[in-house]
């Protein structure tokens, strides 16, 4: 078995199938070959303690594109299994890993309903949950984690899962079935691996005493009611006071109701409190002692805005078409409701995968040498999410949250607006992403009914972003799934949703010019495959909703090396004309010059453009990446002259 030196240390311990109390029986065993662990999301293996050794990134890694892709691989406080059979194929079985967090000694416990059973993903073979930092605990004191994980059947338990001192680690354990006798090592025994030597690095200290304050809970009470043992979300919640929550997802619903949570310290009354909870029917826990989540250090001091003059003397060239769409008096005053960010210009990038500390100064640093005062921040929990909005907020660039969440996977919303509203950013959240792509579905594949599941859970989960006082994002790349969530928010009778929603905006370019198909004599009603596919969505909302709700960028512009039009040249900077650059500039320009490149005055509706991506994701980074910065793109954008964008309204 490997065991990298970090799992260890966090005090990760193997139960052989032979020791577990209800000695399952088998001529197999699923036996426990690799542990490792993951730190803050990365992949890179460094010193931070948590993170991944070079043999395990390089046994389990695997790039977009590939057949077996591990899209989850950059969650970060998520525990993981892959189960692989005798010939090491991922075995993929409905329900094929149990998780639990209320001790080994449950498995000879036949009344205990307490699990949670996943199935791994068909494409990557792993399974996994979230966790929270009820799980924390102190290693260096001996401490481990609450959870146990294994897989059905005669197998070996892996015990003490959690976060160590309340880092963002990711745990990834895998199984292969062995015979039990004659073949195969056993648990304990190292495969191809000197003994490990103590790190020369010194020990890390858990954190100060002061920050980990324990508080005593005046009361609190929880009460489960599923309609199903097999409670899906059974485990460990994150529950406010008051909070009522329903989420249905096959044959199980589950309704939570936080009674009463009183804080002896009465200094943060609207902190998240986090508590553990098995799924016994009319169970009730009392927790007297939970620990305080530290407090997020405050950022540096970032320089403000430069103050740029309202509207300097900007050439504005005059339209030379007629808008697709005519925006009413009161859809225009609509607009105005909406916040925006000082000296706004329109300009956006998506902001970089991975959100530790380093990698948010890293990117909000680039995100203001090109004067960006947008970014789309995809969030995997409210505490990665308010951490960046943090930063990015402070530096003068609206934060617009994704919730890193699929669209069948539970999750409670009220967290992200309510972490933004910590940090005075206004509360723009997206809620799910791309519908008809598969990487959004927990099992790598649309559902059957995907299009009435989405609208559904769009429209739900967008109501209690507005109840908690956020602004709602709704991201689709064709009408029929815009049309699904439009369909949803009126059969829950909540149309108010649209009063506050805003679209994210998805404006890929392929290879196309940013006039595209309007430099063909076309419009975006015969090929909406370009940047200016906002112009079709635009009028879409209108006969459907009856106005144009905000475009603020998501994700768009052109992804490096794209070619697949071949009328067109490849995007990229390396010949003489650097269409990579070009072409975004041209797209950035619209906000200063007033004018679209199909001819089409700047409609009030788009707010900004946020191309992908500034980093962390690979060849399409702005930075960085495996093909390097793009300098040409950046100095590009970098370049255009400091101004603040005009609305109608400003004359």
């Amino acid at each position: 078995m490997r065991m990298t030196r970090w799992a260890q240390k966090f005090n990760l311990t193997v139960i052989p199938c032979e020791d577990r109390p209800d000695r399952p029986a088998g001529d197999h065993v699923y036996r426990i070959v690799d542990i490792f662990t993951t730190r803050d999301s990365s992949w890179e293996p460094s010193d931070i303690p948590g993170s991944i050794e070079p043999w395990a990134r390089e046994a389990y890694l695997r790039p977009w594109g590939a057949p077996d892709y591990f899209d989850d691989a950059g969650a970060d406080h998520h525990l993981f299994a892959r189960v692989l059979d005798a010939e090491g194929r991922p075995v993929t079985t409905e329900r094929l890993v149990r998780y639990w967090s209320d001790g080994l000694a449950q498995l000879g416990n036949p009344s205990y309903q307490g699990y949670t059973r996943e199935t791994p993903k068909e494409r990557s073979g792993w399974a996994n949950i979230p966790i929270w930092s009820g799980s924390h605990f102190n290693p260096e004191a001996g401490g481990h984690g609450p959870w146990c994980w294994c897989p059905e059947g005669a197998s070996d338990v892996v015990v003490g899962g959690g976060m160590p001192h309340n880092w963002h680690v990711s745990t990834f354990v895998v199984w292969q079935l062995q015979p039990r006798e004659g073949q195969g090592q056993p648990p304990d025994a190292p495969v191809d691996e000197p003994p490990l030597e103590p790190p020369d690095e010194p020990v890390v200290e858990p954190p100060d005493a002061a920050a980990l304050r324990t508080e005593a809970w005046g009361g609190l009470g929880l009460v489960y009611q599923p309609e199903s043992p097999l409670a899906r979300y059974a485990g460990q919640q994150r529950l406010g006071a008051p909070l009522s929550a329903e989420f249905t997802s096959g044959a199980y619903r589950i309704q939570a109701y936080a009674l009463a949570i009183v804080y002896a310290a009465t200094d943060a009354p609207e902190r998240v409190a986090h508590i553990s909870w098995h799924a016994a029917s009319g169970n009730q826990l009392v927790n007297p002692d939970v620990p305080d989540v530290p407090d997020i250090p405050d950022v540096p001091d970032i320089p403000d805005v430069p103050d740029v003059p309202d509207h300097p003397d900007i050439p504005r060239p005059t339209p030379t078409r007629s808008p697709t769409v005519t925006l009413s008096p009161e859809n225009i005053a609509h607009l105005r409701t909406f916040p925006r960010p000082p000296q706004d210009n329109g300009f956006g990038l998506h902001f970089r995968i991975g959100l530790t500390d380093e990698s948010i100064a890293w990117t909000v640093e680039r995100l203001k040498s090109i004067h960006a005062r947008w970014t789309l921040i995809y969030a995997q929990d409210e505490l990665q999410a308010e951490t960046a909005a943090r930063a990015t907020w402070a530096a003068g660039i609206m934060p617009c949250m994704r919730i890193g969440k699929r669209i069948d996977e539970f999750f409670e919303p009220e967290l992200y607006v309510t972490a933004l509203k910590r940090v005075g950013a206004p509360p723009y959240v997206q809620i799910y992403n791309e519908p008809g792509d598969t990487r959004e579905w927990r099992k790598d594949a649309l559902p059957a009914g995907w299009l009435g599941i989405f609208g559904h859970n769009w429209a739900r989960m967008a109501a209690r972003v507005v109840d908690a006082g956020g602004y709602p994002g709704l991201q689709v790349l064709e009408r029929n799934e815009l049309d699904a969530a439009i369909d949803a928010v009126a059969a829950i009778g909540r149309t108010d949703i649209w009063d506050r929603a805003w679209f994210s905006l998805h404006n890929y370019g392929a290879n196309h010019p940013p006039a595209y198909p309007y430099d063909l004599g076309l419009t975006v009603f015969d090929d909406f495959y370009g940047v200016l596919s906002l112009l079709a969505f635009a009028r879409w909302m209108q006969e459907r909703i009856g106005f144009v709700l905000p475009m603020i960028g998501g994700e768009g512009g052109w992804q490096y090396g794209q070619d697949q039009d071949r009328r067109y040249p490849k995007v990229d900077n390396t010949g003489p004309v650097k269409y990579h650059a070009d072409y975004h500039r041209e797209m950035f320009e619209w906000f200063r010059t007033g004018l679209l490149s199909n001819g089409e005055p700047l409609p009030d509706y788009l707010f900004s453009v946020a191309p992908w991506i500034a980093g962390g994701w690979g060849a399409d980074d702005w930075w960085g990446g495996v093909l390097g910065t793009k300098t040409d793109t950046v100095d590009a954008i970098a370049s255009i002259p400091l101004f603040v964008r005009r609305f109608s309204w400003d004359g």
